[in-house]
């Protein structure tokens, strides 16, 4: 793949002339930070400490953008957010010992989303790990189950050992860039740690740099592929997590008319299509068995990340489809249990081939098409007489945020209630799907909105808020910043299932209730605060919320924990 992220401006400019005034005197800290810039970074993400002084220096001198968060957890999933927004690979620098064992959650979130970032670690010297050290851990390959690539740079001035640090940096960069992946660089510092030179001492730079290679299908692929289309009538489409791809949206849309193809997406697929089942957990929940072997396809195409509705995963699982093919560039589980090939190519060319085979619509879709109409009749229906409760609340929030809004929305509840609606398709959604954790949403929102050219909303739980709320401790919140904090006084999705709501351990144990507000940890970090606890009050705060502002805004919305719950699941029960 070609490394399309490599700054043409920088890479032709003189290693002199990329910083400022003076670097590090680290041979290595210079490598690591010089070579890095000419290949494209931007932004290094550094959090406080004194074993990692060379490569503060020299980011921080280099004239890329600096950002300075101290809670290393939290800092690796403002990194990770904004490398996810940018689409762009971040340097993110810690101190030596348990700090970069902070970072592991972002991440192990950051290899099963595919997006880049680049874990630099300083390290104490190889010869005093294990020797009872201050600050000293075995950090080499430490995060090596979920990175990309991860090594070990070397102290030292001789010319092999320059040429490896140098090896070995271009290699992290490019395979963070070539797998969109987060890779480790381990690099040990001897004292004294402050110096600072004019001139780069880490040897002659050669760049090594990746030659493009064809995203294309061959004539098999695409002869199988025809034979595989034309051989199935009920043939499905669904689609994970995605980033807003018009093109896509437009070549689906137009295979489902032609050929009767159900598309089924997500919220956070933003894909919008009037032929599109948009709420799959809508749609499916409230089928029993003979009507959903009805919908089975025989030909399941799937494509992005990983897919939130669990009912459509336990579904497909059970209907073993005769073909599955999965597309995409990098992973392919077989989440169903039925995968019988995998197209290691970009959705748009795959689905381009399947546009130009012209076959004749089978009415598949038409469906489906049906069973949307129906649900959407009694959603509505529902919700015009509901209390206040999260459902109502999801229900008004959807009908408020203003278009050009990217949508962060954390996990557990949150996003899955956020699949029983529609937002409009100027609104970008988003969620820590890789490994579906609620620990850093807030900082990965925070990371997205110091990147985005757009105004950034969260939607989140209390519990989800509260565990992450060091990410409200940095300077890098922009005014147009909003944060809705769901407040159920506890993890509310545990008085939704089955099994964990009649347990005699829900309350304390898993649903961990509470009765604390976030309006004191707004006030500690100077934000914008408001309140609603009903109807009226939310309807009169959300008028106003998204305004102009001179600060980061924290809506809190109080809901009655006890009877939401009952209400979701009226809804699936009114919808059959």
């Amino acid at each position: 793949m070609i490394n399309k992220h490599r700054a043409k401006n920088v890479a032709d400019t003189p290693m002199t002339d990329i910083l400022k005034d003076r670097h590090s005197s680290i041979p290595q800290g210079q490598a690591v930070v010089e070579i890095l810039i000419r290949k494209g970074i931007r932004h290094a993400v550094i959090s406080s400490g004194s074993r990692n002084a060379p490569l503060t220096i020299g980011f921080s001198r280099s004239g890329i953008k600096c950002y300075s968060v101290i809670d290393e957890r939290s800092a690796a999933f403002f990194a990770l957010g904004m490398a996810k927004e940018t689409g762009r690979p971040v340097a993110l620098a810690c101190t030596s010992g348990s700090a970069v064992l902070n970072y592991y959650p972002a991440v192990a979130e950051a290899y099963y989303s595919r997006i880049p970032l680049i874990v630099i670690s300083a390290d104490r010297p190889a010869e005093i790990i294990d020797q009872g050290a201050g600050q000293t851990i075995r950090q080499h390959g430490v995060l090596s189950a979920h990175t990309a690539y991860s090594t070990s740079l070397r102290e030292g001035t001789d010319e092999k050992t320059l040429r490896y640090n140098a090896r070995e940096i271009n290699t992290a960069f490019d395979k963070a860039v070539a797998e969109s992946a987060p890779v480790h660089i381990n690099v040990p510092f001897s004292e004294p740690l402050y110096g600072t030179s004019s001139v780069t001492a880490f040897g002659d730079y050669r760049e090594i740099e990746t030659l493009p290679v064809e995203n294309t299908l061959s004539q098999r692929a695409k002869d199988e592929i025809s034979r595989i289309w034309n051989d199935a009538e009920k043939r499905m489409i669904l689609v994970g997590v995605h980033k807003p791809d018009k093109r896509l949206e437009s070549l689906l849309m137009s295979i489902s008319r032609q050929s009767g193809a159900a598309v089924l997406c997500e919220t956070t697929s933003n894909l919008h299509g009037e032929c599109f089942v948009e709420k799959i957990d809508q749609a499916i929940i409230p089928y029993g068995q003979d009507t959903l072997r009805e919908l089975a396809p025989e030909l399941l195409i799937t494509a992005g990340g990983m897919v939130v509705s669990k009912k459509i995963k336990a579904i497909l699982s059970s209907m073993s489809p005769k073909y599955h093919i999965h597309v995409n560039m990098y992973d392919f589980p077989d989440t169903f249990g039925c995968l019988t090939h995998k197209a290691q190519v970009s959705d748009c060319v795959f689905f381009s081939h399947i546009a130009s085979l012209g076959s004749e619509n089978t009415g598949y879709s038409g469906k489906w098409d049906g069973i949307k109409a129906e649900r959407d009749v009694k959603h509505r229906e529902y919700l015009s007489h509901v209390p206040f409760s999260d459902l109502k609340v999801w229900e008004m929030l959807t009908s408020h945020i203003p278009e050009n809004t990217t949508l962060e929305i954390s996990n557990s509840a949150s996003i899955r209630y956020s699949q029983l609606f529609s937002l409009p398709s100027g609104i970008s959604v988003s969620c820590n799907r890789g490994t579906s954790g609620i620990d850093g949403c807030t900082s990965t929102a925070a990371g997205v909105a110091a990147a985005s050219q757009n105004p950034v909303t969260l939607i989140t739980g209390d519990l989800s808020f509260m565990y992450d709320n060091n990410a409200l401790w940095n300077g890098y919140l922009p005014s147009s910043f909003r944060m809705i904090v769901i407040n159920n006084h506890g993890g509310g999705i545990f008085r939704i299932l089955d099994g964990s709501r009649k347990a005699d351990e829900c309350g304390r144990f898993l649903e961990a209730r509470h009765e604390l507000s976030v309006k004191y940890l707004a006030e500690m970090h100077s934000i914008e605060y408001a309140m609603a606890n009903d109807e009226k009050s939310l309807k009169e705060t959300l008028a106003t919320f998204w305004g102009e502002s001179q600060k980061a805004r924290i809506l809190e919305v109080f809901t009655p924990a006890d009877i939401n719950g009952d209400i979701l699941r009226g809804y699936f029960e009114y919808l059959k």
